[in-house]
């Protein structure tokens, strides 16, 4: 939604059209692409198995959850692409507009990857601290 937003942005402010949803469609492709095809979690262990969820935790809400995994990188390219729009670069904000809707679509992919192994595995997956896994 915040991709699309800036892309309309970036037409408004000026951007032509057919280019300004080129670059935007090159930021969504390339990031959503490079986000998607990225294999540090197999070499820091992601396929461990995942240890019980310790009884003493407090569970974050869902949006703090979501808001810290916007941040920074989401967020970051947002405030980049403002930036881009407030110094007359359109088709720049076009294109990290584009970068926004990749991660995305990159994290829709993640989301049900980790819905569709809970639903196998009759859980729920909980992350802490240096990317730790647990179930509960």
């Amino acid at each position: 939604m915040l991709g699309l937003v800036l892309l309309l942005a970036a037409i408004v402010a000026g951007a032509a059209s057919n280019r300004a949803l080129l670059a935007f469609v090159v930021g969504a492709g390339v990031v959503a692409f490079a986000a998607l095809a990225d294999r540090r979690g197999l070499l820091l262990g992601a396929d461990a198995e995942p240890d019980p969820l310790p009884a003493e935790v407090v569970v974050d809400s869902d949006l703090r959850t979501v808001m810290r995994a916007a941040y920074p990188s989401t967020l970051g390219v947002f405030v980049l692409a403002l930036i881009s729009l407030v110094a007359g670069e359109d088709l720049l904000a076009a294109l990290l507009g584009g970068a926004v809707a990749g991660l995305g679509v990159a994290s829709s992919v993640g989301l049900m990857a980790v819905l569709a192994w809970e639903r196998k595995h009759e859980v729920r997956l909980y992350t802490g601290e240096r990317g730790r896994r647990y179930v509960g």
